[in-house]
């Protein structure tokens, strides 16, 4: 089916997911020709290269709101690739990658997948919850605790 139009980057976002991708992908001999286009069609796919590929290779790239462990919603790109997951902070006004995380596919337990939940003490849940919840959301669970300790933490 078609992505929402919230799932599609605009022009800033496909800079940032790709220079994400730039500084986040572990990268070795040729690698697969992406084009700014493709990172706006879902449907799109890398060109494999001719000759053997070391290293990682983006997959897709997404603008995401991630909530973390205080309940805050925070922009950040989300970086698929056959190796890893990346979840990517990015600063716009300085179009630079802040830091990033990364998960290997390994290390993923399960992926839950559905109708979102908005949190309940969101601001952006506050202005958005009706868009919100008619939208589709995901769910890592991993091995370790992905980020820092948060209050609700025994």
């Amino acid at each position: 089916g078609n992505l929402h139009h919230l799932w599609k980057p605009n022009p800033a976002q496909v800079v940032a997911i790709e220079r994400a991708a730039e500084k986040c992908l572990r990268r070795g001999g040729s690698a697969e020709v992406i084009q700014p286009q493709d990172l706006q069609n879902p449907d799109a796919t890398p060109e494999p290269a001719t000759e053997a590929v070391g290293g990682e290779r983006l997959i897709k790239g997404y603008m995401v709101s991630s909530v973390n462990e205080w309940g805050a919603d925070q922009t950040r790109i989300l970086l698929l690739t056959n190796e890893a997951v990346h979840r990517v902070k990015y600063s716009f006004p300085s179009n630079a990658v802040v830091s990033w995380h990364s998960t290997p596919l390994s290390a993923i337990q399960r992926i839950e997948y559905g109708s979102f939940r908005a949190g309940g003490s969101s601001l952006t849940t506050y202005l958005w919850r009706k868009e919100i919840e008619d939208q589709q959301g995901f769910r890592l669970y991993t091995l370790e605790k992905d980020g820092k300790r948060s209050a609700a933490d025994p």
